[in-house]
Formats: structure tokens, C-alpha cells, sequence
């Protein structure tokens, strides 16, 4: 019995820490087909933990931006440093840290929806083009990494033209029924005046805005 030892019963015990006893009965299909658990045990044991990552950032393409030069397409990238904008076309990005975001709002506009940045004592930077199940995933970031809620908020669609007007940091906001109807930078203010109950506003696009006020 002595001369049918298998010749493998060395290695099998080399996987072990302490010494081994094996049968002398043991069959060579039985040892091999153990010492294959062993080692798939101990790879199971010393593999790495492999889950994926929290994504660090998010990038979302086709997001407009207004600027005084007009509206452009480009893509928005959202770090946990702050949010970033850069024009399809290239040029300089766009860029506002987190620790100066005031607050955050999302909507559903014409062109799809909206998310707002609001800047500290600045102005609103509204970006358009957002898909309604991305609310979802910035909301997730802005709460994962800038510990910010996005807070959703209705658009005034009743058409009326009358309201009120209200000056949020270095933007003038048009409400109705506590609703905005329409947001406009400051510095874009052209000229404003006053006739009678009628006051009218331009904007340096000559854009311009009539709102009766309410008696």
C-alpha cells in the first residue's frame, strides 16, 4: 500500500498552515478534486474587493447656457469641486465651486428642464437641456458631495402679465403667484420705466418685458 501513495500528496499539503493527515486510501481524482476547492477557498478569500466606485463626476452633453452673447449649446459637468459648462465649441469653461452655490432648483421648462445655480450675493445661471430622470442622479451628487438639496420648483404658465417683481441676489424675477415667469441678470437690465400702472423693462438683447401692475 505504501508504493500507491500519490506523488501530489506533497503539494496538496503545501496549501496548508498546519500538517495534514490524508488517508492512505485516498484516491487521486478525490485529492485533486480537493486540493481545487482549497485554492478556489483561499482566491475567494485574497481576491480584492472589486465593486465599483461611486462615480466622482457626471457629465451631461447637449445643456444650453444664456449668456449676453446669446444662448449656446454645450456640456455640464458636475465635480464634487463644484459644477463646470463649456461651450460645444470650445473656449473657456464656465465655472462656480461649491462652497459658492447659494441653492439649487430644478423645473420643467419648454426645452426640456431646467437646473438653476444660484450664486452667493450673484447671479442665477440657468442651464437647459436636462432629461426629467436626470433629476435623479443630480440630485443623488449634489446631496452625496456638496450636501445640497435640489429643491423643485413650478414654472408660471398661467399667462397672465401681471405680478410682481422681486431682486434675488443679481437677479430680477418676475413672479405670478409666487411663481417665476421670468428671470433676468441684472447686469442685463438695459433700462427700466414707469408709465401710469404699466412698467417696462429692456434687457441689453432687446429683449423687452411689459408687466401690468396689480391695482
Amino acid at each position: 500500500m505504501g508504493s500507491s501513495l500519490p506523488v501530489s500528496i506533497k503539494e496538496y499539503m503545501s496549501y496548508h498552515n498546519a500538517p495534514v493527515v490524508v488517508a492512505m486510501s485516498l484516491s487521486r481524482h478525490a485529492l485533486i478534486k480537493h486540493r481545487a476547492q482549497l485554492l478556489s477557498a483561499q482566491s475567494s478569500v485574497l481576491r480584492p474587493n472589486m465593486a465599483a466606485a461611486p462615480e466622482a463626476s457626471h457629465q451631461f452633453g447637449s445643456i444650453f447656457f444664456g449668456q449676453r452673447g446669446g444662448v449656446s449649446q454645450g456640456q455640464l459637468k458636475l465635480t464634487p469641486s463644484g459644477v463646470s459648462w463649456r461651450r460645444s465649441s470650445g473656449g473657456k469653461a464656465i465655472e462656480v465651486k461649491k462652497e459658492d452655490i447659494d441653492s439649487l432648483h430644478w423645473m420643467r421648462v419648454s426645452r426640456g428642464c431646467q437646473l438653476s445655480v444660484r450664486v452667493v450675493e450673484g447671479v442665477t445661471m440657468n442651464f437647459i437641456g436636462f432629461r426629467e430622470k436626470d433629476l435623479e442622479v443630480v440630485s443623488g451628487f449634489c446631496q452625496q458631495h456638496w450636501s445640497m438639496d435640489v429643491k423643485t420648483s413650478a414654472l408660471a404658465v398661467s399667462g397672465r402679465n401681471w405680478g410682481n417683481v422681486a431682486i434675488n441676489g443679481k437677479s430680477l424675477m418676475f413672479l405670478v403667484d409666487g411663481k417665476v415667469a421670468l428671470e433676468v441678470p441684472l447686469p442685463d437690465v438695459a433700462q427700466a420705466a414707469r408709465a401710469g400702472s404699466r412698467d417696462s423693462m429692456q434687457a441689453a438683447q432687446q429683449l423687452a418685458v411689459q408687466a401690468n401692475r396689480q391695482p
